[in-house]
Formats: C-alpha cells, structure tokens, sequence
C-alpha cells in the first residue's frame, strides 16, 4: 500500500474533492480496452458486449455510469482521449508540464524516477467541459522542486460562443481513414458546427505534414520504451542511422538490435462503429 499520495491525489484533495476509489486499467495502462487478470474486465455501460477504451476504461465507465464526477486519468497514445470518445463523456489530454503529470503516478520500490517525458501526461475526464476545466484549475501546474522555479495560471476564454471561434477538421487521411459508418456522423457534426456560426476550414494548416509527425511520434515512443543500447551495439546501431533509407532500423536505429517489443494498441479494439446516438465504441474482448 502506498504510503503517500500522487501529486494528482494531493491536489483534488486539497481542492475538498472525495476520493471514491481506483478504477480499472488495462496491464501496464498499454491497450484500448480495460481487462487484467487481478481486476477482471471493465465492460461499457452503454453496451456491455463492447469495452469503454482504455487506459482510463474504468475512470471513463464510472463516468458514464454515474458513480463519480471526475476521474484523473494520463494519457501517452490515446488513453484519455479514446476512453472519453467510447463512452460519450469529456476528456482532456494536457500539454506537458501544464498537469501533475511527473508525479502523477509515483515509481514503485525499487524502480528510479525517470527523466521528464515528452509524452505521457496527466489530465482529467468528466461529464462536462465546465468541470474539465475545473479540474484543470485544480490539478495544473509545476510539482514539487518545480514548483519553486515557475508557476502559470489558465488565461481567460477568448471567446464564449462557438462562432467566436474558427475550427478545422479533417473528415478523412489515408493514415486514419473514415469508415462508411463514421463518415455520415462526422460529416453531420461538422454541419452542425457550421449551423451554430463557428468559421470552418476544411484540410490540415499549411506547412503541418502528418507523415513527419507520425514518424516523430513513434521515434519518442520507441526511446521511451526502449532500454539504453550496449557499448557493443553502438557501431552498428550509428551505421543504421547512417542508411537513412526510411527503413523501419534506420528510423529507430537508437532502439536496441533487434528492436525491443513493446507493447501497442491492439487491433482487437477495432475501429469504433455508429450507434444511434449513443457513444460509440469496439466489441469488449479479453487479452
């Protein structure tokens, strides 16, 4: 048992909030659905025959079921994000530093603190934006020996209505494409949208170039789960990068020889599927 809080915990603590309990997450918080063997399977409360995501399926499937308000959640691919789109509530995934997102969960014994990283990151799901942003105002912020050297503050709203703002969006990529069950939905969000008065650009802002910004994804995703090369490996790992003829070792040739395996978002997910009005989401399978 933990002998003190997370940062996370401290903080809605302090703000008066009631700590319920945990909810579920996958092994290792690593996959799109919530199923372990210690803790069993988290199914959707919408459909129980489909799972709410993950990592944060039990704090999403809590939210929508009613039992809390707001769930703490971190998110390094997606485990914020997909959760709150499978089960139909808020989620918000924090720009780095801007949560308690480096103690957010302590290391266990025995394991020592990593450095700071560029992906992983603390945030909030709840059942609305209003109390997304109030959890924001709660958890932001440096922690700890951080805390001496800067602070920052939410800056005001620059706007209140939704044609205060301009929004783009892009309906289809070759990298992500849209089902013929998706396509109608977002094609009808995107009108309401427009319905509403937001100004709406159609495409990627220029200069954005997806495919370098997925290769930059994975490049920081793989240093994080890979360990430190050998002094043996390095000679052949430099003449791998040295190649740089877009092959897989060349990319990640500061990865271990042979790649380490770590673990990614299964395709037993799928892609999620329309419903008529409810949230939507993937069959619920087990690991």
């Amino acid at each position: 048992m933990p002998t003190r809080d997370a940062a996370v915990v401290a903080r809605l603590k302090g703000a008066g909030a009631v700590i319920l309990g945990k909810t579920n997450v996958p092994i290792f918080a690593s996959d799109w659905q919530s199923y372990n063997a210690v803790y069993g399977q988290t199914n959707n409360p919408w459909d129980v025959a489909r799972t709410p995501g993950g990592s944060t399926g039990g704090g999403a499937a809590a939210l929508a079921a009613g039992l809390s308000y707001l769930e703490p959640g971190s998110d390094l691919g997606g485990s914020i994000r997909i959760p709150a789109h499978f089960c139909g509530i808020y989620g918000h995934k924090t720009h780095p530093g801007r949560g308690a997102d480096a103690r957010a969960h302590p290391a266990a014994p025995g394991i020592p603190a990593m450095p700071p990283s560029t992906l992983p990151v603390a945030g909030p799901l709840a059942r609305s934006a209003a109390d997304l942003l109030a959890a924001l105002e709660v958890l932001g912020g440096p922690d700890g020996d951080d805390a001496r050297a800067w602070r920052w503050t939410l800056p005001p709203a620059r706007g209140a209505r939704l044609r205060d703002y301009r929004i783009g969006y892009v309906l289809d990529d070759p990298r992500a494409p849209v089902s013929s069950e998706e396509a109608p939905a977002l094609a009808a969000a995107v009108e309401a949208l427009r319905k509403a008065g937001a100004r709406l650009e159609e495409g990627w802002p220029p200069g954005v170039n997806v495919e370098e910004q997925y290769d930059a994804y994975l490049t920081l995703l793989y240093a994080r789960f890979t360990p430190p090369a050998r002094e043996d490996q390095l000679a052949g790992l430099r003449q791998l990068a040295a190649n740089q003829d877009g092959s897989y070792f060349s990319r990640y040739a500061r990865a271990v020889t042979p790649p380490t395996r770590i673990c990614r978002p299964s395709r037993r997910a799928g892609a999620p599927r329309a419903g008529s009005g409810r949230p939507t989401s993937a069959p619920t399978t087990r690991s």
